[in-house]
């Protein structure tokens, strides 16, 4: 079977050649779409493959074949089966609705008393923050609640990295010790 001539009967419209290419690349489609699906981690049942083949032979023959004429031979077709089955799966995958079963219900309203303790606590560990050496309580609010790395705290506090890092260290450990005495 001459891949070429097969392409362009079916950009010419003739249905014995749709059947040919069908007959020919059927099996190969859906193959692809299983791998697709696999890969996306979308379930590869017949379902999902019939979907993902029946897109692909309507993408193929929408417009006057416009996604078929769009096909230049730089690589076989098969490849280029292989990106069309996949763009097919990709949009699919996005276009699913979410499936109310699967999202969790909404959380229940906190107690009062639970988030008394929850005021309580981060009372505590502000406290506990605060009676951090400046030096200490800069260094971990860069790292942690700024987000930056150790060579740009270095730089703005002008210290060494390793210097940066051993405060790190050694802050977190008394803090962690500081929140152990209050119960933390």
């Amino acid at each position: 079977m001459d891949e070429r001539d097969l392409i362009e009967r079916c950009i010419a419209g003739r249905e014995e050649a749709w059947s040919e290419l069908l007959e020919t690349y059927d099996p190969t489609i859906r193959h692809l779409a299983r791998l697709a699906l696999r890969s996306l981690h979308r379930p590869a049942d017949d379902a999902e493959v019939e979907e993902v083949r029946s897109s692909v032979l309507e993408m193929l023959l929408a417009g006057g074949s416009r996604v078929l004429r769009s096909f230049r031979w730089q690589c076989s077709f098969e490849t280029w089966l292989r990106v069309i089955v996949r763009t097919v799966c990709l949009r699919a995958t996005r276009r699913k609705r979410i499936d109310p079963k699967a999202v969790a219900p909404p959380a229940a309203p906190e107690a009062p008393l639970d988030r008394l303790l929850s005021d309580e606590r981060a009372r505590v560990v502000k406290e506990a923050l605060d009676s951090l050496p400046d030096r200490e309580r800069r260094v971990l609010s860069m790292f942690f609640i700024d987000g930056r790395t150790y060579p740009e705290i270095a730089a703005e506090l002008g210290l060494p990295m390793g210097t940066v890092a051993t405060v790190l260290a050694r802050t977190r450990e008394t803090l962690r010790d500081l929140l152990r005495r209050k119960g933390i």
